[in-house]
């Protein structure tokens, strides 16, 4: 079982995602054979990480963890928009509220079934399906857009929004390319990848300071046996 490691607080300078599909192959003789599972391709740039800032000393530190080992880390993925779009308005999202009783863990009910309190109003998705998949959303206040390819997540799965929407209140409803059950979702809030790093970062001083480039390609814990164990050696 190998080990991933968070990716460490450095300031990232440029990213870029894209998308590996593999595309099925048909024999012609045995029938298709199944291409390997779509992973996301990641390119990190790390610009300056010198000075007062300790960039260039976690990027070394996680260098030396990673001798001997597979290169894998755990990294949130920023979305494929840009960041002026969405920076101002941020996560939509509501919080669960933990509860304790005399130190400890208290869980309320309503009719017999567990119940969880929210910090902020809920934001609850019904899905439909009309040629292309949505969900009609409530608890995004008004005036408040979500932007095209924005993720969306709930339930474990995770989409993105095919149209731009500003709401007006009420039910907001967003055109999604995949589905998403019914329940609470998050809007545009980042999403925690693991990555193999497939060229190792190298970096020359120049008066400009250290600068590193990561390519990755994303790993899932099927891919070993055993899964994976995440590890945080920068807390």
């Amino acid at each position: 079982m190998p080990n991933v490691y968070k990716f460490p607080p450095v300031g990232i300078a440029a990213y870029e995602n894209t998308i590996d599909n593999p595309m099925s192959i048909s024999t012609g003789i045995g029938g298709a054979v199944r291409g390997s599972q779509t992973r996301v391709n990641r390119t990190l740039y790390l610009a300056q990480v010198h000075g007062p800032g300790d960039g260039v000393g976690y990027v070394e530190a996680l260098k030396q963890l990673l001798k001997g080992q597979l290169p894998l880390v755990q990294v949130d993925t920023l979305p494929a928009v840009w960041w002026g779009r969405t920076g101002s308005r941020g996560v939509l999202e509501e919080n669960p509220v933990s509860w304790t009783a005399g130190g400890t863990a208290a869980t309320w009910t309503a009719g017999g079934t567990a119940a969880t309190w929210y910090q902020a109003t809920p934001i609850e998705s019904t899905a439909g399906v009309d040629v292309f998949n949505y969900i009609d959303v409530t608890g995004i206040p008004s005036g408040v857009t979500v932007h095209v390819g924005e993720a969306i997540q709930g339930g474990g799965d995770i989409a993105y929004v095919l149209r731009t929407v500003t709401s007006a209140g009420g039910t907001t409803r967003l055109w999604l390319t995949a589905a998403i059950p019914n329940g609470h979702i998050s809007i545009g809030k980042n999403i925690t990848r693991v990555f193999r790093i497939t060229e190792p970062p190298r970096a020359m001083q120049g008066t400009g300071g250290f600068a590193y480039d990561f390519a990755m390609k994303e790993a899932f814990a099927t891919d070993f046996v055993g899964g994976f164990t995440v590890l945080d050696p920068w807390t």
